[in-house]
């Protein structure tokens, strides 16, 4: 993924200095520099799902009985 964000941010790069357009140069330096240092959208491993440790409950039970009410 970091090799796709490098040339997607050096062709971006590139075609918009030959196009004179700010815009697309803003978005491949973004593309470049991500790449470059190595982070993404969501930071160096900030999507990933914590997990529970050994023993606990992921989520905490209820015994709460419930009741509803039928609405017309």
């Amino acid at each position: 993924m970091r090799m796709v964000r490098l040339s997607l941010g050096i062709f971006v790069l590139v075609e918009a200095l030959n196009n004179y357009d700010i815009l697309f140069a803003f978005i491949g330096a973004i593309f470049t520099l991500q790449a470059l240092v190595n982070i993404g959208c969501c930071g160096v491993g900030g999507c990933e799902v914590n997990q529970p440790v050994k023993g606990q409950k992921s989520f905490e039970s209820v015994d709460e009985n419930t009741t509803f009410t039928e609405v017309k």
